[in-house]
């Protein structure tokens, strides 16, 4: 009769889970999604559900990261994607890298977000899944333009000061040849 108690636990957790998604995906009832998220992780934990856990932990990371709490979110995210490895669920693992690399962009740190965001797109081209190719190469994009922003903002700023510096000195020195533009030198 184990297994069939253990059957029986794990729909419910399935159930307590499809409960919570449409109001995490839409943004309403966050409070109700995650105590019904973190109802059936206990479940999922006690099983020793690795895949449900995972699916629980990606779910309370977006919660958390809907509302600006990124320090749980990344928590929450990494071990989701650790548990998504040992799976081997390749659609949860790079939705998982792309929610890291969204929440890393949030944070500023675009060497994270990029490199997240190469991680998903390498997992979703392996497993020729189109569904967050897109989205991933927007994360990828959206760093770039920051980067090149900031690049564009440190030239303007030397101009100004009267310290010519190119954009490729930019690259090349990165924030020191701000500092030190009339020593780059012509």
């Amino acid at each position: 009769m184990p297994g069939a108690d253990a059957r029986r636990r794990r729909r419910g957790a399935n159930a307590l889970y499809n409960a919570s998604f449409p109001r995490n995906v839409a943004r309403t009832e966050l409070e109700t999604s995650r105590d019904l998220l973190h109802e059936a992780l206990g479940i999922y934990r006690r099983l020793a559900d690795d895949s449900g856990t995972a699916r629980c932990l990606w779910g309370l990371c977006q919660i958390h990261d809907h509302q600006g709490d990124f320090a749980s979110a990344l928590n929450e995210v990494d071990e989701s994607i650790a548990l998504f490895r040992k799976v081997g669920d390749r659609f949860g693992l790079g939705w998982a890298l792309f929610l890291h690399a969204s929440i890393a962009s949030k944070m500023n740190d675009a060497e994270t977000a990029r490199a997240k965001s190469l991680d998903a797109l390498k997992v979703f081209a392996a497993a020729k899944d189109v569904s967050g190719a897109g989205l991933g190469t927007i994360v990828v994009t959206r760093e770039g333009w920051r980067t090149s922003q900031a690049l564009s903002e440190a030239e303007e700023k030397a101009r100004a000061e009267g310290k010519a510096m190119t954009l490729e000195q930019a690259i090349a020195y990165g924030p020191a040849a701000e500092e030190g533009a009339t020593e780059i030198g012509a």
